[in-house]
């Protein structure tokens, strides 16, 4: 039992990471159109009041999709670039 157990949460953990992944390369960056290394994109929430965990931790936690998809529509998907100029401006503001 305990290895049917670990095999459908190894299938739901590739499937989340795989949605993710064709969701960041079809995407790119928001700000600048990078799509070179999809991995180093990260996702940025556009309200922290809004912010349940990270994409990255859902995807982890064997989350169902309709959860990660809520979550990424929340956010911005940045370049690493982008992402730390971005933060910089929010806090000059």
């Amino acid at each position: 039992m305990k290895e049917k157990i670990s095999n459908s949460s190894t299938k739901r953990m590739i499937r989340n990471r795989e949605f993710v992944r064709g969701y960041k390369k079809d995407k790119g960056c928001e700000i600048c159109g990078y799509k070179k290394y999809t991995e180093i994109l990260e996702f940025h929430h556009r309200g922290k009041e809004n912010k349940n965990k990270t994409v990255n931790t859902l995807m982890k936690t064997l989350k169902n999709l309709n959860t990660i998809k809520k979550e990424m529509d929340k956010c911005r998907l940045l370049c690493p670039n982008c992402h730390r100029e971005l933060h910089l401006l929010e806090r000059k503001t």
